[in-house]
């Protein structure tokens, strides 16, 4: 008898709040990795409970996350539903587009009316998060953390970067200014050295919450890929604590840097100048893979189950 007709079968028998439930605790057991029987009991409870008392469920519009999506694997730890259709009634809501194409403007600012039933906060989430480009980004951080990192490569002397004003295209360029402006949708930033000693490059990836930041993956790759953030060309990523990375009051301006651009979910992509000390914010997130790649599978489960704790305080408690 194959695997595959004994699931086919239970999943003809089983109601589907079982399937349900029994999915959310294989996920759990999993990404926390306990064994034993009376560990496992309080995963049990807590699965059966999403399934059959505290149903949640989440909107999500115009698109679904993919199982790629931290948010997909967030959701799945936590057991609760994803829907894409705003004519049900929902707990949450989030505006939510991949911009697989790299354009980092919302396909719809407009989210049509819904019906959200016990809600407790901020209940649509990113609302007013319609512009995630680079010159919007640049434009809100010079305001929130009081220094720039745009250039004008006309006046600028020295090195710079020119990249496309859409996102995850990862085509950055150093070129020597003073230069003439490039014809077509480019911007200009200050060249970071976040170089390490060993001859990488360090970027800081972090998730932001409302106003929480559960972690900081640290991210490694060789100075030539600098500007290719990829599986193939990270060398290494690990989690560290956010106390590590970020002080208090750099912390506060990356809250309000999110509110600003209405960023309630989502990561950021931040780096440290080693030559002024200053932190700096390269983009903006709202539908982050993840988590990144080559983190050992211990991390990323341990990353998985921080991060769903985090969501759920700041959004499901």
């Amino acid at each position: 008898m194959s695997k595959k007709f004994m699931r086919d079968t239970i999943r003809r028998l089983l109601p589907e709040k079982c399937l349900f439930m029994r999915q959310t605790y294989k996920y759990r057991v999993e990404l926390t990795g306990i064994h034993g029987i009376m560990e496992k009991l309080p995963l049990l409870l807590k699965s059966f409970r999403r399934s059959f008392i505290d149903r949640k469920t989440i909107l999500f519009y115009p698109e679904a996350p993919m199982p790629f999506c931290v948010i997909y694997k967030i959701l799945k730890f936590s057991g609760y539903r994803v829907i894409t259709n705003h004519q049900q009634n929902c707990n949450l809501a989030i505006k939510y587009w991949h911009g697989f194409d790299g354009n980092p403007y919302s396909p719809d600012k407009s989210f049509p009316p819904i019906n959200i039933i016990n809600a407790n906060g901020d209940s649509l989430l990113n609302a007013q998060c319609n512009d995630i480009s680079k010159n919007h980004v640049n434009a809100v951080f010079k305001e929130i953390f009081g220094y720039p990192i745009s250039v004008d490569p006309r006046k600028y002397v020295g090195k710079c970067v020119m990249k496309l004003n859409w996102n995850a295209l990862h085509k950055g360029q150093i070129i020597e200014c003073p230069a003439e402006l490039q014809e077509g949708d480019f911007v200009y930033q200050k060249l970071i050295n976040n170089e390490t000693d060993d001859g990488f490059v360090e970027d800081m990836r972090v998730p932001v919450y409302k106003n929480r930041a559960p972690l900081v993956y640290l991210k490694y790759r060789s100075v030539k890929n600098r500007f290719i953030d990829r599986p193939h060309t990270n060398t290494k990523v690990k989690i560290v604590e956010v106390s590590d990375m970020l002080s208090e009051n750099e912390l506060l301006n990356i809250y309000h840097f999110c509110g600003k651009i209405g960023m309630d979910y989502g990561e950021l992509d931040v780096l440290r100048d080693r030559n002024d000390g200053r932190i700096y914010i390269v983009d903006a997130n709202i539908a982050p893979s993840g988590p990144p790649s080559p983190i050992s599978d211990q991390d990323a489960r341990r990353a998985i189950v921080k991060l769903s704790r985090a969501f759920e305080e700041a959004f499901c408690s």
